[in-house]
């Protein structure tokens, strides 16, 4: 599309826009740190609260999730997957 001038026009929250590349980006990193921040305070309350000093299996669950949900938004995955491949190569090598 082009405006009068014949420039292009970026649509508001359309997929290339930079201003909805830079909000989705620190939307992941907040919901990130949200997530590690209540798994941390899940598993700290479990302690504090349980009478024998251990945590549940329910909570240790949930806390599980919320660092998989961390670790997957900030590419964790891919990147211990790639250090893994690279040692392997030089193992083999």
């Amino acid at each position: 599309m082009e405006n009068a001038l014949g420039r292009k026009k970026v649509m508001v929250g359309s997929i290339n826009d930079p201003f909805t590349m830079i909000q989705d980006k620190k939307v992941e990193s907040t919901v990130a740190i949200g997530a590690f921040l209540a798994a941390v305070g899940l598993a700290f309350t479990s302690l504090c609260i349980s009478q024998d000093h251990d945590i549940a299996a329910g909570v240790l669950m949930m806390c599980a999730q919320f660092l998989m949900l961390t670790a997957s938004i900030f590419g964790l995955d891919y990147k211990i997957s790639k250090y893994i491949h690279v040692h392997e190569k030089e193992h083999h090598e």
